[in-house]
């Protein structure tokens, strides 16, 4: 997440690498734990498939700056943003203990020149 991040834009291989992995490991785990959410009453989301499908696709893709450059403040909305939307798909992981530690962690971050 900071701006030493691989530079996936500049060598396809590694971005489609990523991508495929993601969809093979990432997206399955990610549907496991949504379904069994689903079932024990935890989640509540008509699109569970949906979700564990762009999940990966938005953590490693979206919130990587060699893709999206962002600013550290930007990079913060992001990830509020990632929790607003979550909470209104029926998936509410964010609480303020997250919260708290999204803040502390971009507090960390020196501010890009």
């Amino acid at each position: 997440m900071t701006a030493q991040a691989i530079p996936i834009t500049k060598n396809p291989r590694v971005l489609v690498s990523m991508i495929d992995a993601n969809r093979r490991i990432l997206t399955p785990y990610f549907l496991e734990l949504i379904e069994e959410g689903n079932r024990d009453g935890s989640l509540h989301t008509a699109y569970a498939k949906e979700i564990a499908e762009l999940l990966p696709l938005l953590t490693s893709l979206w919130l990587l700056p060699s893709v999206f450059p962002a600013t550290k403040e930007e990079m913060k909305r992001k990830f509020y943003f990632l929790g607003d939307m979550l909470e209104k798909m029926g998936i509410p992981l964010f609480d303020d203990t997250i919260l708290d530690v999204i803040d502390a962690f971009f507090e960390q971050i020196p501010d890009q020149k």
